[in-house]
């Protein structure tokens, strides 16, 4: 007989933000393709359950990757941030 396991339960909140709980993964050794040869993916596991891939090439550094995040996902949060203040003044 199996020994009865509790059931898993996702961490989420319900005042979760968007991008405020990600995963990063590298997809690498990809051929090239227009001089890219490796995938980042940002994953948002919380209010938009969302995806962002980037392309770039595997000699990227840390001050690159944050460069990417600044550019590609911050834009994206203030986005759901301004519709968000428009949903609530209009249902108010």
């Amino acid at each position: 007989m199996h020994p009865v396991h509790p059931p898993l339960y996702p961490i989420t909140s319900t005042f979760s933000l968007p991008f405020q709980t990600v995963a990063m993964d590298f997809i690498t050794k990809l051929p090239p393709s227009y001089g890219h040869n490796t995938i980042l993916t940002i994953t948002n596991h919380d209010a938009l359950k969302a995806s962002i891939f980037l392309l770039y090439t595997e000699s990227i550094d840390a001050v690159g990757i944050a460069a990417l995040y600044a550019i590609h996902v911050f834009p994206t949060m203030e986005s759901h941030y301004k519709s968000s203040a428009t949903e609530s003044c209009v249902s108010a």
